[in-house]
């Protein structure tokens, strides 16, 4: 029995110009076969526009979802890679925070043409967890993105401190500051601390609260590129507790 191939020639066109980073190439093969822009992409499930995000370039991404029929354009946003990540969920690794608004202007766009009634019950982007339990706020912070958590975290109105909270935890409540601290990204840390005192005294699944779990990484300690930083972080957390 002959095989069936899991990607026609176009897409492998795309993939490949995709590689090579030849965007341009890559959008006139999307534009010329627009059916393939919600189909699989690759072996890990990606779409094309997750793909596009690679580009960092806000005006590529917008254009790729702009090809959808509008009815289209809400599945495309919520579509998920092997991994459950969103288009969102792949904005974090991007250098320009206005990939993250190209995305946050189409669903309000979306929104605002009154389809609200198929957003998955009017879950935002944000609220979207992958596999993991991950939503992009938690990504950002475990991954050391500081610039975008924090233009990401404008958008949930972080004066609304409970709301903000919840994004900062995975659905098992392992949280951000415990992740950013296990990825030595202590310049989120300190600034989740400074944003809510209150994850500073939380603890991990091992009973651990940062400051003990900063207390068993001995080799923070002596990196002279750390140590201001691991200072200030245990300056705020002591100052949370007391």
């Amino acid at each position: 029995m002959e095989q069936i191939p899991l990607f026609n020639e176009k897409m492998k066109l795309a993939q490949k110009a995709a590689m090579a980073k030849r965007w341009e190439d890559f959008k006139k093969i999307m534009k010329d076969d627009q059916e393939n822009l919600l189909k699989q992409f690759d072996l890990f499930e990606n779409s094309a526009i997750h793909v596009a995000t690679r580009s960092n370039s806000p005006r590529l991404l917008r254009e790729l979802i702009e090809m959808l029929p509008k009815e289209e354009r809400w599945q495309a946003l919520c579509k998920e890679n092997r991994e459950g990540n969103t288009v969102l969920h792949e904005v974090v690794f991007c250098k320009k925070k206005k990939m993250a608004d190209v995305v946050f202007e189409i669903e309000d766009e979306l929104l605002l043409q009154q389809q609200s009634s198929s957003l998955e019950e009017k879950r935002t982007l944000l609220d979207m967890r992958n596999h993991r339990g991950e939503t992009p706020l938690f990504m950002a912070a475990m991954h050391g993105k500081l610039k975008m958590l924090k233009h990401m975290a404008n958008r949930t109105g972080t004066r609304n401190m409970e709301d903000f909270r919840k994004h900062l935890h995975r659905s098992d409540k392992y949280s951000a500051l415990h992740a950013s601290v296990m990825g030595q990204h202590f310049d989120v840390a300190i600034w989740l601390v400074r944003m809510n005192r209150e994850l500073a005294m939380e603890k991990d699944e091992k009973e651990l609260t940062c400051l003990q779990l900063l207390a068993k990484m001995p080799q923070v300690f002596r990196s002279h590129t750390h140590m201001g930083l691991v200072k200030s972080i245990i300056y705020h957390c002591t100052f949370s507790i007391l």
